[in-house]
């Protein structure tokens, strides 16, 4: 039952946070002649073994057994309703989207938002921030032999970066010179405490 309650609470972050940064993707995306979409996720979990309230450290184990000591912050609300025996779960999202600017298009320009949730009052503590970042970008060049990318946004500073996922890197080899692409990226990361499962 606890499980479903922390798996509830997450799934409430994650939705609040996605939908922030769904108009850019759908903006990205109905515009599209065509692209690529990859996207991550991530969850571990720890329990706490012991609270020093004075240095506000917690001392985690991990299911594998691994001890980890973490420092929380001023701005960790509730910090008071940690107990030994809780249930810290982590998890996190990832989003990227990649499509050919349709001809004649206005570029998206860059924009950026970043996006924080956190429990209320008395709850035992929970949040989650989101970060999301959209750009129309030149495509440079692309080299195979080290799946890197280059490409200079709107800023005019070219970068490099590679390429790991296999839909996106399809996409980017079918790229020329020159092309317009417009560029839509979402991060966010939950943290949820919660009673002994």
């Amino acid at each position: 039952m606890k499980k479903d309650i922390v798996t509830m609470k997450l799934r409430f972050v994650f939705a609040v946070c996605a939908l922030v940064g769904a108009g850019l993707f759908s903006a990205a995306s109905s515009s599209a002649q065509e692209g690529a979409f990859v996207e991550r996720t991530a969850t571990a979990t720890a329990t706490v073994k012991s609270i020093d309230k004075a240095t506000r450290e917690v001392a985690l184990v991990t299911k594998d057994g691994r001890e980890v000591t973490i420092v929380a912050g001023p701005d960790a609300r509730n910090f008071d309703q940690i107990e030994a025996g809780d249930t810290l779960t982590i998890a996190y999202y990832g989003g990227i989207v990649a499509s050919l600017a349709a001809d004649g298009a206005e570029p998206i320009g860059e924009q950026a938002d970043l996006t924080t949730a956190r429990a209320a009052a008395g709850e035992k503590p929970g949040g989650a921030i989101a970060s999301e970042f959209a750009d129309t970008v030149t495509f440079d060049s692309f080299d195979a032999a080290s799946s890197s990318v280059r490409f200079t946004p709107s800023d005019g500073v070219q970068r490099t970066v590679t390429v790991q996922d296999d839909k996106m890197r399809a996409f980017v080899q079918s790229l020329k010179a020159g092309d317009k692409v417009d560029v839509v990226m979402v991060e966010v990361l939950g943290i949820v405490v919660d009673g002994p499962q």
